[in-house]
């Protein structure tokens, strides 16, 4: 009789530890499923922001501007002009348009 219910304890416990392998199995599953819808929303992500981001034509251009400053001295000679950052030219450190004190 001892040995019959050792048996049985064992056959129960084994049905305890198959059923837990199939939930184990089931939630494996569902998680690689899960695994697979997020990984394709991503990638579709991806997808959706590289094509709107090819629909614009960039275009680069560059604008250069050439000032050309005519300087006359006194004594016949080259001039230094540099044009500031406000846009007034120096010719000799002096202002052009400003009088001379």
């Amino acid at each position: 009789m001892i040995d019959l219910e050792g048996k049985i304890k064992e056959n129960e416990d084994k049905s305890i530890i198959l059923e837990l392998l199939q939930d184990l199995k089931a939630t494996n599953k569902r998680m690689f499923i899960i695994i697979l819808v997020i990984l394709s929303m991503w990638l579709s992500t991806i997808a959706g922001f590289v094509y709107y981001e090819l629909q614009f034509e960039t275009e680069i251009t560059e604008e250069v501007t050439i000032y050309e400053v005519e300087t006359e001295t006194d004594s016949g000679g080259d001039a230094n002009s540099i044009i500031d950052n406000k846009g007034d030219v120096n010719i000799n450190g002096k202002v052009k348009g400003e009088e001379n004190n």
